[in-house]
């Protein structure tokens, strides 16, 4: 399903996601938010194409997004309940 969408957009969520897991100030997610529209990036789910997975769909991306190495690289421990809401309230951040 992700085959389709564009690499750029992909990562570029996910620093989005990443800023939600950081506990970033609202400053920062703002600014990179505004970085991102303005070059055409996606900036929430749906705008991956992502807007309908249902929650145990969302929380299989989590569960495998928390086990692999860059995860692993974080100076906190992240969960797949952590990915899941850092998914979720980047998506939704205003």
């Amino acid at each position: 399903r992700c085959s389709s969408i564009l690499h750029g957009d992909l990562v570029g969520f996910g620093v989005l996601a990443q800023l939600e897991l950081e506990n970033a100030a609202d400053e920062e997610k703002r600014n990179i938010r505004e970085f991102m529209k303005s070059v055409g990036l996606s900036v929430n789910l749906s705008q991956l194409g992502l807007g309908d997975l249902e929650e145990k769909e969302l929380m299989m991306v989590a569960e495998a997004a928390a086990n692999v190495l860059p995860m692993k690289n974080m100076p906190f421990a992240v969960s797949a309940d952590d990915v899941y809401r850092a998914l979720i309230n980047a998506s939704e951040y205003k």
